[in-house]
């Protein structure tokens, strides 16, 4: 028979547990972290009450969790609809393409011979799990790509 105040100790216990977890620790005061010899060998003996005071709210300010960076935009894996800047005549491993928005596109992988097409429009959409794949109108393959530095 199991014992009946298992289950409720773990609750408490991973309650417990995750609320140490998220709370931020508390700053504690330059005075009560440092020796009386920390602070005399860095000069911080020789603070004023209220620079001493101003010096632990800059520094707790400080210590406080940053802001979460804000997430990724999904505009980085949003397909991109441009014209090829010039004539497309295809492309082989290493063929660095210009849009008319100004990004710059490398052929991964491949080659493929076209006939010459002026500014022909392209669709470049990001793979399921990653890189990217670019489709000229009219042409009945995609090239493996990737942005140029």
């Amino acid at each position: 028979m199991r014992n009946r105040f298992a289950m409720p100790l773990s609750i408490v216990l991973a309650a417990a547990a995750f609320t140490t977890m998220a709370a931020p620790p508390a700053y504690v005061p330059l005075e009560q972290r440092l020796t009386a010899e920390q602070m005399r060998n860095t000069g911080l003996d020789g603070l004023s009450e209220a620079q001493l005071r101003e010096l632990n709210a800059i520094l707790a300010a400080d210590a406080r969790p940053a802001p979460a960076a804000p997430a990724k935009r999904e505009a980085t894996r949003a397909p991109v609809e441009a014209r090829l800047v010039g004539r497309f005549t295809g492309w082989r491993t290493g063929t660095v393409f210009t849009l008319d928005d100004g990004s710059r596109w490398q052929v991964s992988e491949g080659s493929f011979d076209a006939r010459p097409v002026e500014a022909p429009r392209v669709t470049i959409k990001p793979g399921l799990l990653s890189g990217w794949y670019m489709h000229v109108e009219g042409q009945p393959v995609v090239a493996s790509v990737r942005r140029a530095r």
